[in-house]
C-alpha cells in the first residue's frame, strides 16, 4: 500500500502508531508528515510530538500544516512537559 507515495504494509496501516516509531528511528522526516496526515495521533501524542520536531527539523513538506494542530493538542492537554513542546513548535 501506498500513502503520499511512501510505501506502508498492510500491518503499519493497522497500528500508524509502530509505522510513525519506524519513521522516527530512520529519521525519514517525510514519512512521519504523511502517516500523520492520513493517522491523527489521537493517545499518542508524544512520539507525533518526537517525530514532527524531525521532519520540522529537516524542512519536509507539509510539516508546518501538520503540526499546527498537534501544537494546540498539547497546550490543551497540559501533560508534564507539553507547554515546552507546543513552545519549540511542537
Amino acid at each position: 500500500m501506498s500513502l503520499g507515495g511512501c510505501r506502508l504494509r498492510a500491518m503499519d496501516v493497522l497500528d500508524p502508531r509502530r509505522e510513525l516509531r519506524r519513521a522516527v528511528a530512520r529519521g525519514d522526516g517525510p514519512a512521519v508528515v504523511v502517516v500523520l496526515r492520513e493517522f491523527p495521533p489521537g493517545g499518542w501524542l508524544q512520539v507525533a510530538g518526537d517525530g514532527l520536531l524531525l521532519a520540522l527539523h529537516q524542512g519536509s513538506s507539509g510539516a508546518v500544516e501538520v503540526a499546527r494542530p498537534r501544537v494546540v493538542e498539547l497546550r490543551e492537554r497540559g501533560w508534564m512537559g507539553d507547554a515546552e513542546s507546543a513552545e519549540l513548535g511542537l
